[in-house]
């Protein structure tokens, strides 16, 4: 088992509750919290986030947060 001192230098945070070592990961900087794509069938009509057309056959889902676009939207997503 690794020391505390080894997972906190792993991008991990830790803390002890009750002598049990608990293990947060620690929030990610914003360059890599970008959106991650991929196309999906849509059974279901969903609304684009960012026309708010509803989406009805074909859109893109991102595999992090569930942004559902359309696939001409995509370009227009914000990267902040």
């Amino acid at each position: 088992m690794k020391s505390s001192e080894e997972f906190c230098s792993l991008n991990v945070a830790c803390s002890t509750v009750d002598s049990k070592m608990i293990f947060f990961t620690k929030p990610s900087t914003v360059e890599t919290q970008r959106h991650v794509f991929k196309a999906k069938k849509v059974k279901k009509a969903r609304p684009c986030h960012v026309c708010h057309q509803p989406v009805l056959k074909l859109g893109s889902c991102c595999r992090v947060c569930k942004y559902m676009v359309h696939k001409a939207c995509e370009p227009r997503v914000s990267t902040k």
